[in-house]
C-alpha cells in the first residue's frame, strides 16, 4: 500500500502480529510492542530494525531489506527467521536455539556458526560469496540444506540422517561426504553439487544409485 510512517504502532502494546510487508518503510519502531509474536516487515526499504526488547518473538521475516545488522540474541523463543537478501556481514544465532527454519542467502556473512540450532529442520544460506565454511554436524534433524554460491571448501553432511536435499554447487569444494545412510530417501536429484571444479570425489551410501539418480554434478567428479 506503499506505506512510508508507521508512527504510532507503538502505541499498541497488545500487538502480538504485525505484517507490514511489501511497503515503503524506512524505519519502524517496535520496542514498545513488547507482546509482538510475529513480525513480518520483508520488502521495505530498512537500513536497521531494533528486536531486542520483543522478547516473545517465535517468528520473524524480515528479508529484502538494507540491513546491514540484525541483533537476534535477545530472541530465544525464535522459531522461524528469515533475514535473506539484506546487506549483513555476520550475524548471531547462537542463543536462538528453537529456530526450525533459517534463511539468511543473499547477504554478506564471512562466517555462521548453527551448532546451537539443534532443531534446524530448513537451512538456507546460499549466495555468501565470503562464507568458507558450514558446520553442520550438530543440526541432527536438518532435511533441507541450500548452501551453494558461497566460498565453501569443504562439506560434511554424514551426521545428518534425516537430510533429502542439498544444494551445494558453485563452491570451491575440495571435499564432499554424504555418506549419511540416507541417500535413498533423498528427493528426486535431490543433490547438486556442480561447478565445483576441485571436488575429484563426493563420498555416497552407493555409487551406482547416486550416478543413476544425482546428475547434477561436475564430470571430474567421481561418486
Amino acid at each position: 500500500n506503499n506505506i512510508s510512517d508507521l508512527t504510532g504502532i507503538e502505541d499498541f502494546a497488545a500487538l502480538n502480529h504485525l505484517n507490514c510487508y511489501g511497503n515503503l518503510l524506512a524505519s519502524i519502531n517496535v520496542t514498545q510492542n513488547s507482546a509482538l509474536k510475529i513480525l513480518q516487515c520483508t520488502y521495505n526499504q530498512l537500513t536497521s530494525l531494533n528486536v531486542t526488547q520483543n522478547v516473545d518473538l517465535t517468528e520473524l521475516s524480515c528479508a529484502a531489506n538494507q540491513l546491514t545488522n540484525l541483533d537476534v540474541t535477545q530472541n530465544s523463543e525464535l522459531t522461524f527467521l528469515n533475514c535473506a537478501n539484506n546487506l549483513l556481514t555476520s550475524l548471531d544465532v547462537t542463543q536462538n536455539n528453537l529456530i526450525d527454519t533459517f534463511y539468511c542467502g543473499l547477504n554478506q556473512l564471512t562466517s555462521l556458526n548453527v551448532t546451537q540450532n539443534t532443531d534446524l529442520i530448513i537451512l538456507s544460506c546460499f549466495t555468501n560469496l565470503f562464507l568458507t565454511s558450514l558446520d553442520v554436524s550438530q543440526n541432527i534433524l536438518l532435511t533441507k540444506l541450500y548452501c551453494e554460491e558461497n566460498a565453501l571448501t569443504e562439506l560434511d553432511v554424514s551426521q545428518n540422517d534425516e537430510l533429502i536435499l542439498l544444494n551445494c554447487g558453485a563452491n570451491q569444494l575440495t571435499c564432499l561426504n554424504v555418506k549419511n545412510g540416507n541417500n535413498i530417501n533423498f528427493l528426486p536429484n535431490g543433490l547438486s553439487a556442480g561447478l565445483n571444479p576441485g571436488l575429484t570425489c563426493i563420498e555416497v551410501d552407493d555409487p551406482i544409485w547416486s550416478a543413476a539418480n544425482w546428475p547434477n554434478f561436475d564430470s571430474s567428479s567421481l561418486y
